[in-house]
């Protein structure tokens, strides 16, 4: 595997990287573009169809029982479709049943909002969902890290880079 220090984005940006090729800093666990439409309807955790302020819910994300972790939301309140966002967190156990609601929240014209929680003991995953997330709707950005130190956002290291076993590459997705 090469070893990358460091790759600049096409926007300029340069994105460090840690010897596992996460981005440096808190690792943002919230992969947007494996995210699915609709959004988490309740503590069971089932998810309802999309309505038309572009909702996203994360797939299920690993998550360990008993730990502390950030969940940080960043809204563009200049958003000329709505000033209306949300955000929910669900936690479910090994077998994808929901657990309990940690977060359900509606953001009215509030531009960040930062959570620390405490996985319950019997969790195993984490699902989150927001709206303005969508591909040309997006005014909003999350952030679901481990720990209780709050980074700036970043995106998740997957939303920007895969890597090509084939040709023993890092790829850039941009």
């Amino acid at each position: 595997m090469a070893d990358i220090k460091a790759i600049k984005g096409t926007d300029g940006t340069t994105y460090n990287l840690r010897d596992d090729y996460s981005v440096w800093g808190g690792e943002n666990l919230f992969y947007l573009k494996n995210s699915v439409a609709g959004y988490l309807a309740g503590a069971n955790g089932s998810i309802t169809a999309q309505s038309t302020p572009k909702e996203r819910t994360s797939e299920y994300i690993p998550v360990e029982p008993n730990t502390v972790y950030t969940l940080q939301t960043w809204y563009d309140t200049s958003n000329p479709t709505s000033s209306y966002n949300w955000v929910c967190l669900v936690w479910f156990d090994s077998t994808q049943t929901g657990i309990s609601q940690a977060v359900r929240e509606h953001l009215q014209d509030i531009n960040y909002k930062k959570w620390e929680l405490t996985s319950p003991s019997n969790a195993a995953y984490v699902r989150i969902s927001g709206r303005w997330l969508e591909e040309g709707y997006r005014y909003t950005n999350i952030k679901f890290e481990k720990g209780h130190k709050a980074t700036d956002w970043s995106p998740c290291y997957k939303d920007i880079f895969t890597y090509d076993s084939t040709n023993s590459q890092l790829v850039v997705n941009l």
